[in-house]
């Protein structure tokens, strides 16, 4: 399900000394002024573009050469090859495109009587929106992606999408919320949440202004232009991780294997990745390191696992919930995930005689344990214990009472300390 990366911010006000057209958008395609102008009140301009920059007009299915310099209007998409590329809208608000960035201007409004308006549409890549802060609280900017919906006021942020559609908001300057499946998250200056498809944003994590890459520019902005100078696009260093159990049902005793799967889903390569489950404790590697460099590639996707025992306080729901975490150039990327399972406690019961019954000396002693790995349980008479064969989960053996009252256990044992006993106490007839 598609959801809206929205980032509300306080911009985009008409240009000073009332010289901007009101209620225009700019539809026309690329501008043909001289090379090195720009064309009156523009809605947005292309200020800076890589030699593979490509923009496509509204409605239009080609992609033709993006320039500097070039008008753009609502429904033209931008997108970027090995360079970068920089979009100024109105008052000095850019939005910076890093290598391998789409973007669409879906909306672009500055409507008289009416609050100003841009909604973007981020198909893939990283952006930086150094957003001008105004007075208007109505004015809008959103980013839409496919996890998201990310909102400032008046800031910088970074925008992060990867190929499978996990969404980073990053904080680099400002007010930043980022909102999901409902659930609004606050993210702090300096920090970031990662937003998979489909689920609610991750806590911040430290680091939303990580190791930048500068975004080249083939054409300068014009000189009459007061467009501020291009920053870098950051790059951000991103785990996400799965968590599986074995089993969904275990009886107290069992071994329970978790397994976890590790992706590097930023542009950083990461070292000292690990994982700890709060069950479970440190995690094993198993499988993915294909070169052996100890060192988690992106895109690259690793495997760990560790062995649980369940026990006797762990009946009911089993819940747990890991970590992964590794490093890359000063920053820590880190992720969480769990699972529940049912935990069900270990029983045994005597279902051929009650308590306190009056039998003969000659008795049958059967009954069930529940859980269907016990092979063996122990029956005292007396305190004299004998050991029985458990057979779908059923016992049966005969007993000779003495004179006198008798006292008949059962006991089932598991590894771990795990055990259950049942007792009944008899008078035997005739004493």
């Amino acid at each position: 399900m598609l959801l809206l990366a929205a980032v509300q911010v306080l911009m985009l006000a008409m240009v000073a000394c009332g010289k901007a057209p009101a209620g225009n958008l700019a539809t026309t395609p690329p501008t043909s002024e001289p090379e090195g102008r720009i064309a009156a009140s523009p809605l947005a301009i292309l200020t800076s573009a890589g030699a593979d920059t490509l923009v496509r007009q509204s409605g239009a299915s080609d992609w033709v050469q993006g320039k500097a310099g070039m008008t753009l209007g609502r429904g033209y998409a931008v997108k970027t090859g090995a360079g970068g590329a920089t979009i100024t809208l109105f008052e000095g608000t850019t939005v910076e495109l890093d290598k391998s960035t789409e973007v669409d201007l879906s909306e672009l409004n500055t409507g008289q009587g009416a609050a100003t308006a841009v909604r973007l549409k981020q198909e893939v890549g990283k952006t930086i929106s150094r957003v001008k802060k105004l007075a208007d609280p109505a004015a809008r900017y959103e980013i839409e992606t496919a996890a998201a919906v990310a909102a400032v006021r008046g800031t910088t942020m970074l925008v992060d999408v990867a190929l499978d559609g996990t969404t980073t908001v990053g904080n680099i300057e400002g007010a930043v919320s980022v909102t999901a499946r409902g659930v609004e998250v606050s993210v702090p200056p300096g920090s970031h949440s990662v937003v998979p498809p489909g689920q609610a944003p991750g806590a911040p994590q430290p680091g939303a202004t990580p190791s930048v890459a500068v975004v080249p520019v083939t054409t300068p902005p014009p000189a009459e232009s007061s467009t501020p100078a291009i920053g870098p696009v950051a790059s951000v260093a991103r785990v996400t991780m799965s968590v599986t159990a074995d089993r969904q049902s275990v009886y107290a005793g069992d071994a329970i294997t978790y397994t976890y799967t590790v992706n590097n889903a930023g542009d950083l390569p990461l070292s000292n990745v690990s994982v700890v489950d709060d069950k479970a404790g440190p995690a094993t590697y198993d499988s993915g390191d294909a070169d052996g460099n100890r060192i988690l590639a992106g895109g690259e996707t690793w495997t760990f696992s560790a062995r649980y025992v369940a026990g006797i306080t762990d009946v009911g729901q089993l819940k747990n919930t890991a970590k992964a975490s590794g490093s890359a150039q000063g920053q820590t990327a880190s992720a969480s995930a769990g699972t529940s399972i049912e935990v069900v406690g270990l029983a045994v019961k005597i279902t051929s005689l009650t308590q306190g019954s009056v039998v003969g000396r000659s008795v049958l002693v059967s009954g069930t344990v529940n859980d269907p790995s016990v092979r063996e349980v122990t029956l005292a008479l007396n305190g004299s214990p004998r050991t029985l064969t458990v057979t779908g989960g059923s016992f049966t053996a005969s007993v000779e009472l003495a004179m006198g009252t008798n006292t008949i256990t059962v006991i089932v044992t598991k590894a771990g300390g795990i055990s259950a006993t049942d007792t009944v106490v008899l008078e035997p007839a005739g004493r």
